[in-house]
């Protein structure tokens, strides 16, 4: 019966496709200006400030309608592109090169270029500076910018792809995989690791997300809370009637 379900969790390891979304580059404008309309957002305070690499509980909900980031993800965990409009893996998973959208400019009118990007990534890899998209850049060895559209991320270690093949090999009735951790879903290794085992696993295989919600502080705030959302972790990977899905059940903020 274990036969149809295999778990892996964060400590299996970070790859990061992903990298390349884990920084933001300063949004710019795709479309004109609507005229004569007024958009009015509401929020629960003022904003900590406008770092894109600083989550808070007011920041977290307000960063996307402000910047941009080179991939984007579709309701079903696909990639698909945004500033960037291709990347390619290069053979032993050690690289990825992303071509930039050309005709893309800042509100300043300032072109966006490979510098750009190179620029965020090495205020990421700032332990001073990067905040909390530091930790993503654990991964990173270094990046190249061979010319104004194209950037070059080396990893340290690729991912262990020959070995989680080999693993799924072993269970011929397997159905699903599902990736199991205890942190947010914005936070810990999910975030490199989906993408490319969405990449990597057969088609027919059913490839789902157990834990909590998007949030902006990793804990629960007090002990029972914790206990419970523990529990319901644990239960919910090992219940092998509950469904697959790439997205938790619980919405972020709902407990």
């Amino acid at each position: 019966m274990m036969n149809r379900r295999i778990a892996f969790t964060g400590a299996l390891g970070a790859f990061a496709l992903a990298a390349i979304t884990a920084v933001a580059v300063p949004g710019p404008a795709h479309a004109q200006n609507p005229k004569g309309t007024t958009l009015r957002v509401a929020v629960v305070a003022d904003m900590t400030n406008f770092d894109p690499m600083q989550f808070s509980l007011v920041n977290f909900h307000l960063i996307k309608n402000l910047y941009d980031s080179l991939i984007e993800y579709t309701a079903d965990g696909k990639a698909v592109p945004s500033l960037a409009t291709e990347w390619s893996i290069a053979e032993g998973n050690k690289s990825v090169r992303v071509t930039l959208r050309k005709g893309v400019s800042f509100h300043s009118g300032a072109p966006l270029t490979s510098a750009d990007v190179a620029a965020t990534l090495k205020k990421a890899s700032d332990p001073a500076k990067g905040k909390n998209v530091y930790a993503t850049m654990g991964i990173v060895q270094d990046w190249t910018t061979p010319d104004e559209q194209t950037i070059v991320i080396n990893f340290k270690n690729p991912a262990p792809e020959r070995q989680i093949l080999d693993l799924v090999e072993r269970y011929p009735n397997l159905r699903d995989v599902v990736w199991v951790q205890e942190e947010p879903r914005n936070m810990g290794a999910r975030a490199h690791m989906s993408p490319r085992l969405l990449q990597m696993l057969p088609e027919h295989l059913n490839f789902g997300y157990i834990g909590r919600p998007e949030r902006a502080s990793p804990g629960e705030g007090y002990p029972a809370a914790h206990v419970e959302e523990q529990s319901r972790i644990i239960t919910t990977a090992l219940d092998l009637d509950e469904p697959v899905s790439q997205f938790p059940r619980k919405t972020p903020g709902e407990r």
